[in-house]
């Protein structure tokens, strides 16, 4: 799914026939005659007189004709060697065309370089930046006053309400961002009506508030200090502002900014023959006189920068005015006198960059990396902070690191868009029987465990035999992973680390730390998984315990590779870190209702460690299967359906959505974790969700016979039909995942002690 400015604008070459005026919703600008008629407008308003204009002679003026363009003046100021116009706004903001750091500062928001808090240049391929919601409009409106709330201190329930480290928002502060999320739904509504439908701006839509949805369900479930709880609100604002805005560009504005005509407009104000700006809109500079003549003729405010030569007296001006500066908040962001700034995420002038890198701030607005993908933008571009989500959440598809969108997504607009072949994108997984350097002599210091395989180790549990025949006929194409959800990360650690490590100290350690994290965690995942897992170094930087007693980590890109990963896994875990630090200290943790001493770990002994790799495989396995599910049915995980999907999903993995307690098996356990006689009826539930994927074979829509009967009292048949489901499920379950996050899933084992429990043919 894409951005909605790549269905935007589709223009029309051909001039429009007069009689057509009223129904044209076509830009016409790009025509030769439109051209040449704001051309001679143009030059006859600014190249006439080479004087330079001095505010001292000046005075109003208005032509005898009464006529009025865009190029005349409503307001005029002159600032810093420059003359800056508006045909339709009664003020003239500062024009800051310089080099910025895009950063959040102490009130959680972007500065000066803010396109949602200040104008910005105009972009035309997102034009709704522009109508971003005015403060001055909306602070007495009942909801969407919330856009420009700051929560304090005051506004978060403190887990420890003497220590103030880590809380969430109390009930009014919830309550005041449900309100703009009511907002952002009612905007979506409205444009459902609008036709004929576009796909990707509707399936923006739809993204854009499940990412809210999931925002705002952090806000009630999931603790944090007050500093990450500031960026969220900030972003969760932005995200909302951005809805208004793209849905006001369509409901209100597209046709007659793409026809050029005021009357497709309602409810614009006109005075003696000039159309005023809405006081509603953010506004945008521009200095193409094409873009400033359609801004203008909507009611968007537009200033158009110039120089002090482009002006002649003959050109219609009303009112000369002071430059008004921002009010925005530019301290940096500190706590008790520490400097604790908030990463760049942009440094540079205004134009798309920026406007692309606010929409999407610190990774928690309705905007995800599409953007970036679309417009082919280097990451080396960006600033160390939004550099370090990106990274951490996206695919690079070129060796200068630059983002492309993916070949099958739609065609791109623009001659510059980044487009990386097959045989350059590089393989998101470890290629099968790849044991060579680059120069191709084989690599003997280390070889890379090829994940495909099934691991041959002591504290392995053994394998099902559907899940290592999915494994193996799996398509691996790297062609067929076209944009990896997770890049890669992990819910839990990857099982497979602890087999790696040989030293006794350091398995110990390993399992000690994973036991102190495991309760917390499970908590804490269960109720907000993370769109952008740690990945397998940050897991192992946890395990190896190099970062029990920090406090916080040099995340600005200026530190050692080690130091930002460790920075990473400690943002990863923050939320539940007390709790974990402390574990780590008991003499013994509760697995599953079994109590495992100190002592008994630091034996080691294969069967303890075997059952404590199966517990982790079979809570990635139920993680993961959600998470595709997410990915693949964005639409069945909105706000009102969330609850309906979590049901059904619950019928397979009980323990996941809380039905149950976790505990170790009482009985032999098939390759889905239950056992003979409750395998129909999981199975059933798991075809159920999975039908609900795109291109899955047609043969999962098919119920499966009996059941509701135990695998005792089905039929020969109907049992023959439970095996093939069975074996169907594996196979498309396994390459659904690597389709979708580039890797191979972690996979249920067989319950150490007993038997393989698979159900024979």
């Amino acid at each position: 799914m894409l951005s909605p400015h790549q269905a935007l604008f589709i223009k029309s070459t051909v001039p429009r026939a007069p009689e057509a005026k009223s129904s044209c919703i076509m830009s016409s600008y790009h025509t030769k005659a439109a051209r040449r008629e704001v051309t001679e407008r143009l030059t006859g308003n600014w190249y006439r007189d080479p004087a330079e204009f001095d505010p001292r002679t000046w005075s109003p003026h208005r032509r005898p004709s009464g006529d009025w363009n865009a190029f005349d003046a409503y307001a005029l100021t002159s600032d810093n060697k420059m003359l800056i116009t508006s045909p339709n706004a009664p003020f003239i903001p500062e024009y800051r065309n310089t080099e910025q750091e895009l950063r959040a500062r102490k009130d959680g928001r972007l500065g000066q370089a803010d396109p949602f808090q200040w104008p910005t240049a105009f972009h035309p391929s997102m034009p709704w930046v522009a109508l971003y919601p005015r403060q001055s409009y909306f602070e007495n409106d009942p909801k969407l006053t919330f856009l420009w709330w700051t929560p304090t201190d005051e506004d978060i329930t403190w887990s420890h309400p003497e220590r103030h480290t880590t809380g969430t928002l109390d009930g009014t502060g919830f309550s005041r961002l449900r309100a703009l999320l009511d907002v952002a739904e009612e905007r979506h509504r409205q444009h459902q009506n609008i036709k004929p439908v576009v796909l990707n701006n509707t399936n923006w839509l739809k993204r854009a508030l499940r990412r809210l949805y999931d925002i705002l369900y952090r806000f009630r479930r999931v603790p944090g200090d007050y500093r990450s709880i500031l960026l969220d609100v900030t972003d969760f604002q932005r995200g909302v502002m951005d809805v208004w805005a793209f849905t006001e560009w369509w409901l209100r504005i597209k046709s007659g900014f793409y026809a050029r005509d005021s009357s497709l407009v309602e409810g614009l104000k006109k005075e003696d023959g000039i159309t005023l700006a809405s006081p509603m809109y953010m506004g945008c500079f521009t200095n193409e006189p094409f873009h400033a003549e359609d801004l203008y003729t909507v009611g968007i405010p537009v200033w158009i920068p110039r120089g002090l030569t482009q002006w002649t007296a003959e050109t219609n001006s009303i009112h000369f005015v002071n430059t008004t500066r921002p009010h925005v908040v530019i301290e940096d962001y500190h706590e008790d006198g520490v400097d604790l700034r908030f990463p760049v995420l942009h440094r540079g002038k205004p134009g798309l960059l920026r406007i692309i890198a606010a929409r999407f701030g610190y990774g928690h607005s309705a905007e995800d990396e599409t953007s970036f993908k679309y417009h082919g933008i280097s990451v080396d571009l960006l600033g160390t902070g939004l550099k370090d989500i990106l990274e951490r959440g996206t695919s690079f598809a070129t060796s200068s690191r630059s983002l492309a969108i993916p070949p099958a997504a739609g065609p791109s607009r623009s001659k510059s868009s980044s487009k990386s072949s097959k045989s350059n994108r590089p393989a998101p997984y470890p290629r099968p029987g790849d044991k060579s350097k680059p120069n191709g002599k084989p690599n003997a210091a280390k070889e890379q465990r090829n994940k495909w395989d099934e691991l041959v180790n002591e504290f392995w549990p053994t394998a099902f035999v559907d899940w290592t025949g999915a494994m193996r006929g799996a398509d691996k194409s790297p062609g067929r992973v076209r944009n990896i959800a997770m890049n890669g990360g992990y819910f839990f650690p990857d099982p497979a680390m602890f087999c790696g490590v040989t030293d006794h100290s350091r398995l110990f350690r390993y399992v000690v730390n994973w036991l102190a994290l495991r309760e917390p965690w499970l908590r804490f995942i269960r109720i907000n998984p993370p769109s952008l897992p740690p990945k397998a170094q940050n897991w192992r930087d946890f395990l190896n315990g190099s970062i029990w007693d920090a406090t916080s980590f040099d995340d600005s890109g200026t530190g050692s590779a080690s130091n930002r990963d460790k920075a990473r896994m400690y943002r990863f875990l923050e939320p539940v870190i007390d709790a974990a630090r402390a574990n780590c200290e008991a003499s013994s943790w509760v697995v599953r209702g079994t109590t495992i001493t100190r002592q008994e770990v630091n034996a080691l002994d294969p069967l303890l460690i075997k059952r404590l790799l199966w517990d982790i495989c079979d809570l990635s396995f139920a993680a993961e299967v959600v998470a595709v599910d997410q990915v693949r049915t964005p639409e069945l995980w909105q706000y009102e359906t969330t609850a309906i999907r979590r049901e059904i999903l619950a019928r397979v993995f009980p323990a996941h959505f809380g039905a149950v307690p976790d505990a170790w098996p009482s009985h032999r356990a098939g390759s889905f974790g239950v056992t003979d006689d409750e395998l129909p009826a999981v199975l059933e539930a798991l075809r159920e969700v999975v039908c609900a994927w795109p291109r899955v074979s047609n043969r999962l829509g098919v119920s499966l016979e009996g059941s509701g009967l135990t695998f005792g009292t089905m039929t020969l048949e109907q049992q023959a039909k439970l095996i093939v489901l069975r074996r169907e499920l594996c196979d498309t379950f396994v390459q659904e995942f690597f389709d979708v996050f580039g890797r191979p899933p972690v996979l249920p084992h067989v319950y150490p002690g007993s038997s393989d429990g698979s159900i024979a043919a």
